[in-house]
């Protein structure tokens, strides 16, 4: 190989090679990324779990109290309801959306969460 030749191929090497060292950096990052997600994911699932026998448990509760068989259901279904309708009516607010951003940031980024 001529000195000339050398000399040309150097630039090529270092671009190729900071090329490769920030594929490796993406992939990395990608990877991070998935599996922040993916155990976000798995928290959503066992909360929604969380969520559903604890409904199941209140309703219960509530049919002994109330003494009837769908009175239970009826009142947790009725707190559902309500529930969608206030975040329907706030749905516009920002307040909520700005808390849910700051949220995610605090789980993605490390930053202090409120």
């Amino acid at each position: 190989m001529s000195f000339l030749s050398r000399i040309a191929r150097k630039p090529i090497d270092i671009v190729e090679h900071k090329v490769d060292k920030l594929k490796t950096q993406v992939k990395e990052e990608m990877g991070q990324a998935i599996s922040k997600i993916a155990f976000v994911m798995v928290m959503m699932v066992v909360l929604c779990f969380a969520v559903l026998f604890a409904s199941i448990c209140l309703a219960l509760y509530l049919n002994e109290v109330m003494e009837s068989e769908l009175l239970g259901y009826l009142t947790v279904s009725l707190i559902y309801v309500g529930v969608f309708i206030l975040l329907f009516l706030v749905r516009n607010k920002n307040i909520i959306f700005q808390k849910m951003k700051e949220f995610t940031q605090y789980l993605f980024g490390g930053q202090d969460f409120l």
